[in-house]
């Protein structure tokens, strides 16, 4: 995933799934990816490409 990505995706789940940043930020992309989709309710399917 692309760093851009990556820090939406963390910004997302701070804000909105009680996330902690330094934790998320030591995650890989797919458990990054897996917590995002399960924050936002999206699929993980539709950021494959990301």
């Amino acid at each position: 995933m692309s760093d851009e990505f990556r820090e939406k995706a963390i910004g997302v789940i701070v804000e909105f799934g009680n996330g902690n940043a330094d934790e998320l930020k030591a995650m890989g992309d797919s458990d990054l990816l897996k917590r995002y989709c399960e924050v936002t309710g999206e699929s993980a399917e539709d950021y494959k490409d990301a």
